[in-house]
C-alpha cells in the first residue's frame, strides 16, 4: 500500500520498512531561499516568506519527502531579555544588523550579515569573554519553559502529509555559537577552566531536557538533536563529558513518549554513532558523511549498527551534488540504497545541506532513483 511522505519518513525513522526508500536531500536553507526568487534577507529578516514555509514549498516543488525541523516552542523570554535590532547598513548586496540583548546582569550584542544571495551569518559573537558574558547568555536557557506552540501548529498544518514534522533540541556542546574564537577558545576553556564549563553544561542540560518534555506534550513526529561537528571539532572525551548525558536523557524521554529521536552531526561521525548506539535510545543518525568531509561508509555503518539505528545520508554535497552530473547522482543514489536500504530503516539523503547553486536536475535525479530503484 502506498504511503504518504510523512508516513514513509516516520516508518524509516523507527528503523522499519516503508513502501519505498524515502528521499530527503538536505535543503534546509539555501535552495529554498533561492527558489523564492527573492533576496535572501527577505526570508531571514522580513519573514517573507518565513524559512519554514520556503522549505515546505521546496519539498513540494521537488516532490521529495520532507523532514521539518523549524518549529518548536515560542519561548517567552521578554521578562528577562529585552532585544533590540539596529540596522548598521542596507546596500544592494548586503544588510548588516546589530542584535542587542539586555539581561538582568548586563548587555551583550551580536552583528549579523544578510547577503542578497547567501545564508545569514554572525560576524561578531555576543560572548567576547566567556567568564564575564556567560552570566548574560544563561538567561537564554531557563530551567522552566514558558512557551506556546501556536506557530508550530501553523507550520504542521502547512506541511501536511508532505513532511514528518519534528521539533529541535540541542546539547551542551562547547559554546561556539556564542563565543568569540569559537571552538578553539572553547576547547581551551574546557581544559583550563573545567569548573566553568561544567556549570555551563548543567544549565544547558536542564534547559534542553525541559524543552524536550514541553515538546513531547505536543506530539511531534520526531525530535531532532543537533550536534554538528561533535567529533570533527571536539573529541570523544569532550562529547562524553559535555553531551552524552543530554543525548541519553532526551532519547529516553522520546522512547517513553513513543517518538523517534534523531541525531544530526555533520563531519566525522563514526565514533559518535558507536557512542549513541551503546549509551542512548536514539533511533536514527544523519548525515553519515563519507571522506573527506566525514568518516562514514553506509555499508559499514549498516552492518555494525543497522540492527539498532536507522540511517540517513549520505551523498556528498560540495562535489557530487553541486558539481556532478545527473548520471553521477543516479549512480551514487543507487549505491547508497544498496549499501543501507535493505529491510528499511534508511532515508536517502545528502551530507550537510545542498549548496545554493546545486542544479535542480541533480536533486530531481535523487528523487527519481528513490521512487523507482528504491521500492521494496
Amino acid at each position: 500500500m502506498s504511503m504518504t511522505s510523512k508516513e514513509r519518513m516516520i516508518t524509516a525513522m523507527w528503523n522499519r520498512k516503508p513502501d519505498m526508500v524515502p528521499v530527503s536531500p538536505d535543503l534546509s536553507n539555501m535552495v529554498p531561499c533561492r527558489l523564492t526568487g527573492k533576496p535572501f534577507w527577505e526570508i531571514y529578516v522580513n519573514q517573507n516568506p518565513p524559512l519554514w514555509k520556503a522549505y515546505v514549498d521546496a519539498v513540494k516543488f521537488f516532490k521529495m519527502d520532507g523532514w521539518f525541523i523549524y518549529g518548536g516552542p515560542d519561548e517567552n523570554r521578554a521578562s528577562k531579555i529585552k532585544t533590540e535590532v539596529k540596522f548598521i547598513e542596507k546596500t544592494s548586496e548586503r544588510w548588516t544588523a546589530e542584535k542587542i540583548y539586555h539581561t538582568p546582569e548586563g548587555t551583550v550584542s551580536e552583528i549579523w550579515a544578510y547577503p542578497k544571495g547567501d545564508s545569514e551569518s554572525c560576524i561578531k559573537k555576543a560572548v567576547q569573554d566567556f567568564e564575564r558574558d556567560w552570566k548574560c547568555i544563561k538567561y537564554f536557557y531557563p530551567e522552566e519553559i514558558d512557551a506556546d506552540f501556536k506557530t508550530w501548529e501553523e507550520m504542521k498544518k502547512y506541511a501536511g502529509d508532505s513532511c514528518a514534522t519534528g521539533m529541535y533540541v540541542d546539547t551542551p556542546m562547547l559554546p561556539f555559537q556564542w563565543l568569540k574564537g569559537q571552538l578553539e577558545e572553547a576547547t581551551m576553556l574546557y581544559y583550563e577552566k573545567p569548573e566553568v564549563m561544567e556549570e555551563y553544561r548543567k544549565v544547558l542540560h536542564k534547559h534542553f531536557v525541559a524543552k524536550t518534555e514541553a515538546c513531547l506534550k505536543h506530539k511531534p513526529d520526531f525530535i531532532l538533536i543537533g550536534a554538528s561537528g561533535s567529533i570533527t571539532m571536539q573529541s570523544p572525551e569532550i562529547v562524553q563529558t559535555m553531551q552524552m548525558e543530554t543525548f541519553a536523557e532526551v532519547s529516553r524521554l522520546c522512547k517513553n513518549a513513543g517518538v523517534p529521536c534523531m541525531v544530526h552531526s555533520c563531519g566525522k561521525e563514526r565514533i559518535l554513532v558507536e557512542m549513541l548506539g551503546e549509551q542512548t535510545d536514539v533511533t536514527m543518525v544523519n548525515p553519515l558523511e563519507e571522506p573527506p568531509m566525514g568518516d562514514c561508509y553506509l555499508d559499514e555503518v549498516k552492518k555494525a549498527w543497522g540492527h539498532k539505528l536507522a540511517l540517513m545520508g549520505n551523498l556528498n554535497t560540495p562535489e557530487l551534488m553541486l558539481k556532478g552530473s545527473v548520471k553521477d547522482i543516479e549512480k551514487a543514489s543507487k549505491k547508497a540504497i544498496d549499501d543501507a536500504g535493505e529491510n528499511g530503516g534508511f532515508i536517502l539523503s545528502t551530507g550537510d545541506q545542498c549548496g545554493r547553486d546545486t542544479p535542480y536536475e541533480n536533486i530531481e535525479a535523487m528523487v527519481r532513483v528513490a521512487r523507482s530503484y528504491g521500492k521494496y
